[in-house]
């Protein structure tokens, strides 16, 4: 797993500034123009946002390959019917990923920003500018996050299918969802 990390960090090496930009552009969506707003305080500001940058796009960039690298480390000790669950589920779970990243960066992010500066607007905090470490660790932290949320369905299907629960399981559990 740490060797796949490291290499989707290497890949994110000449990616770190496309990927800054594009984090920004939820901000243009929501007319904000973030040259204006994102500010680097410190003098070494723009290392340790390039360094943020690229561990979490590696993180998300190897995503797939740690879940696939986790699932080899249990395939061997799983039966034929077990092993059959987990493959037919390894493709859907990389889309999945996929998707709930989309998910986060088209709907969730725009609408999480709006809502956290309108809070602040609320409480009458003035919020002429923020820290880009900070805003660019916020916004790849949150897809990492929809990343993993959009899994569930897999791990449910998966558990199902495995017969470690069961539909009558997941109707008298509904509620707590």
């Amino acid at each position: 797993c740490a060797v796949f990390l490291v290499i989707g960090m290497v890949v994110a090496v000449p990616l770190a500034p496309l990927v800054v930009k594009l984090v920004k552009l939820p901000l243009a969506r929501i007319d904000i123009d973030p040259d204006k707003f994102l500010q680097v305080l410190t003098v070494a500001g723009g290392f340790s946002i390039a360094m943020r940058t690229i561990f979490w796009t590696g993180l998300l960039i190897s995503m797939p390959f740690l879940v696939f690298q986790i699932g080899g480390f249990i395939f061997p000790g799983l039966n034929l019917k077990e092993r059959k669950a987990v493959l037919s589920a390894a493709a859907f779970a990389t889309f999945l990923f996929v998707v709930g990243v989309l998910v986060g960066y088209l709907y969730a992010v725009p609408v999480a920003l709006k809502c956290l500066l309108q809070v602040n607007a609320w409480l009458g905090i003035s919020c002429p500018f923020v820290e880009l470490g900070d805003y660019v660790a916020f916004v790849l932290q949150m897809l990492a996050c929809f990343g993993i949320v959009f899994e569930l369905p897999v791990v449910i299907l998966t558990a199902g299918a495995l017969g470690l629960i069961t539909s009558t399981q997941l109707r008298q559990k509904r509620r707590h969802a």
